[in-house]
């Protein structure tokens, strides 16, 4: 139960932080909350269903969600990764800083 615990406070304090995306913040919450709520459940009952493989195989999407945590908190200046927007990511990453300390200082 800490664990659960320690995840909901880091996936809740991700919500709030600007650096994180929805799409990484509603991820981790899926993968926290489905496999336990569906394990609540199931108590009591052994079942081999599709539903139960499609829940078991939610449970990599803990390590799509630190992934994702990862490469958020190492996008420079907090900036929202745009995949596929230019050849060289990490070049518009850097223009959309440039132009975010452009504006703000103007």
């Amino acid at each position: 139960m800490a664990t659960l615990g320690c995840k909901a406070m880091i996936i809740a304090g991700q919500g709030r932080d600007g650096r994180f995306s929805a799409a990484t913040v509603a991820i981790g919450w899926t993968a926290l909350l489905v496999p336990q709520v569906y394990s609540l459940l199931q108590v009591g009952r052994v079942t081999f269903d599709g539903l139960s493989l499609a829940v078991h195989a939610l449970d990599g999407l803990i390590v799509v969600w630190a992934a994702r945590t990862a490469h958020e908190l190492a996008a420079p200046g907090g900036a929202m990764v745009i995949w596929g927007s230019q050849a060289n990511p990490l070049l518009s990453r850097l223009k959309v800083c440039q132009s975010r300390k452009a504006s703000s200082s103007a």
